[in-house]
């Protein structure tokens, strides 16, 4: 039988998440057993994080990724261990689709996109219609920028979008109050097409289960945090459940900063919940194409960062 020579002895192809060829130890990654055939879980636990953000700054980036967390996955279930990411109540959020401004503030698009078990995004993992969002059609969601992690308008709620489930996904509007320069620009973000979707959600409330060499997530409460955030730099699957902690990190420079001083606004509410702009509010004018919008934007932050 071929063998792979490690540090601790020979192991057989079966020792390892990805064999691409049988015949070619070379091509045998991320081993999850010692050399007497146990399921080691120091060597799950680093190849959970080679394929979900890096372990010891390598990020495995290789075939068969997919099949790869779809298999650790069965076998951190096989061991009745919880998967890294939720060991503690750390919030989850997961990316959805690009945001559409529509005019005046108002915003769309898709907090969450169906798949299917043959089609699951780089981590092996969908949704369809029949996971629980914990939600019916009209059931309103607060709007937060990036998780409230920015370091100035902090947890601050933008606004409150309406869901909808349709048959591609769940679907979200909007109004944005649009109460200050900041929130303005925010704004000016989202018609940039520089903003995207992204639903979190808390560890405990999600379950998965296997659905061939996939991971149906059968269970996604939303409503308590709809967010309008950035595209991190590297290092993250974009359509990915993330702990927070490590969202941040990713996003860390894409935080809008401002050197004017930060009044938090006492939101006003009507009655059915929605936010209430002050009456001095205005709308960003849409530009009249994208490398307008694009201008207008960095116009804005620039005037931002001097405190103009």
């Amino acid at each position: 039988m071929l063998t792979k020579k490690e540090a601790d002895g020979e192991h057989p192809a079966s020792h390892y998440l990805v064999v691409e060829d049988p015949d070619t130890v070379t091509t045998w990654h991320l081993r999850v057993r010692d050399v007497a055939g146990a399921l080691d879980h120091r060597l799950m636990g680093a190849a959970w994080a080679a394929l979900h953000g890096g372990y010891r700054g390598n990020v495995y980036e290789g075939p068969n990724k997919t099949e790869a967390i779809a298999k650790l996955r069965k076998l951190y279930e096989q061991e009745d261990m919880p998967m890294p990411m939720t060991k503690n109540r750390d919030i989850l959020m997961l990316e959805g689709g690009v945001i559409k401004a529509m005019g005046q503030g108002k915003i769309g698009g898709y907090l969450v996109r169906f798949t299917h078990a043959d089609q699951p995004d780089l981590t092996g993992e969908y949704f369809d219609s029949n996971t629980d969002f914990d939600m019916v059609n009209g059931d309103k969601a607060s709007i937060y920028y990036n998780h409230g992690l920015d370091p100035v308008v902090k947890k601050r709620r933008l606004g409150v979008g309406a869901m909808q489930i349709q048959d591609t996904g769940v679907w979200v509007e909007a109004q944005l109050s649009l109460r200050d320069e900041y929130e303005k620009a925010i704004y000016a973000m989202a018609e940039a097409g520089a903003l995207g979707w992204s639903s979190g959600t808390l560890p405990n409330l999600v379950e998965y289960e296997p659905a061939g060499k996939a991971m149906y997530i059968k269970s996604w409460p939303l409503g308590k945090d709809a967010s309008l955030t950035p595209t991190p730099a590297a290092g993250l699957v974009l359509t990915a459940a993330h702990p927070l902690k490590a969202w941040a990190e990713a996003t860390a420079q894409q935080q809008v900063k401002t050197d004017i001083e930060f009044v938090d606004i006492v939101e006003q509410t009507s009655d059915d919940g929605e936010a209430i702009a002050p009456e001095d509010t205005r709308p960003v004018s849409a530009p009249a194409n994208e490398a307008a919008k694009r201008l207008e934007l960095e116009i804005l932050l620039m005037e931002l960062e001097v405190g103009t």
